[in-house]
């Protein structure tokens, strides 16, 4: 059943920064160098880390009950606005530097950042990092249940860095907007990917988009990711291949950041994220909205 109908929420875009013509992502490490293991952090966090930035993006409460040690925290409101009723867009760019300096950030340190829940929110800020000019950042693999699961060492209470200047530079080509998407939407060189669950793909998505829930991409035992070859397969299977410039989006742009790390890590050359996602697309009811299982 493929039923196509238009938006109808009375919510409305904001602007990031459109994709200029025949821009491209930089080439992501096909060899998963975005992933850091526990084995390999912690035995950096021994010898002192040098200059590593060390990010916990969770609930504040969570932090302060116990994270990684020397880890400063961010929490996604600080780097997040809502704009016309579209909630959880990344904010201007001022306000993101703003916060990231506030925590010891710069653009030049390598930053390890981590987070719960099969790695979403940690995913999310690496996006927000790369979308801002920030070259070298891991995501620790498991985050921090798969950190604790280990009975590795915890810090309680906060940690307060010495203040830096993060100058973002933004990095158009991680991003675009709903009007890229109509307009390159049916190219064959093109494949929109849906992060949300099946039942929330098939009551409304932007036609033309494969379904590949976020979860999937997770063992959630660990909470690590799922080897590269059985992800590299559940992406392909649909469609989603390295020649192609994959589009990725969700609900509000956090689950969706997932999968866009991790089509990166798998060496995918060309991912975005449509911030916005499908809370901005049903915003216009002029905009074509696809249901059911097909895309």
């Amino acid at each position: 059943r493929r039923l196509l109908r238009r938006a109808g929420a009375a919510l409305a875009w904001s602007a990031c920064a459109p994709l200029a013509a025949g821009q491209k992502a930089p080439a992501a490490d096909p060899d998963g160098g975005l992933l850091i293991g526990g084995d390999e952090l912690a035995g950096r966090l021994q010898d002192g880390a040098g200059a590593l930035s060390l990010i916990d993006f969770r609930d504040p409460g969570a932090y302060l009950s116990g994270h990684l040690p020397g880890a400063v925290h961010l929490w996604h409101p600080e780097v997040t606005v809502e704009r016309n009723g579209v909630p959880g867009l990344v904010a201007p760019p001022e306000a993101v530097a703003a916060a990231l300096g506030a925590r010891g950030v710069g653009v030049e340190a390598p930053v390890v950042v981590y987070g719960d829940t099969g790695g979403i929110w940690a995913a999310r800020l690496f996006w927000v990092l790369a979308y801002h000019g920030h070259g070298q950042v891991r995501l620790l693999d498991g985050g921090f249940p798969r950190w604790q699961q280990q009975g590795r060492p915890l810090q309680l209470g906060g940690v307060t860095p010495d203040p830096v200047d993060f100058a973002a530079q933004v990095q158009p080509q991680w991003v675009v907007d709903a009007a890229w998407v109509l307009d390159h939407g049916a190219d064959p060189d093109v494949v929109l990917v849906d992060a949300r669950a099946p039942e929330r793909y098939a009551d409304g998505h932007i036609p033309g988009a494969v379904s590949r829930p976020w979860r999937d991409n997770v063992d959630w035992d660990t909470e690590q990711f799922r080897p590269a070859d059985a992800l590299r397969a559940r992406f392909e299977a649909a469609g989603v291949v390295p020649e192609k410039t994959v589009i990725s989006y969700c609900q509000t742009g956090v689950l969706s950041a997932q999968n866009l790390f991790v089509l990166r890590r798998l060496g995918y050359p060309d991912v975005r994220l449509y911030d916005g996602s499908f809370a901005d697309w049903a915003s216009d009811p002029d905009r074509p909205v696809a249901t059911g299982d097909a895309p």
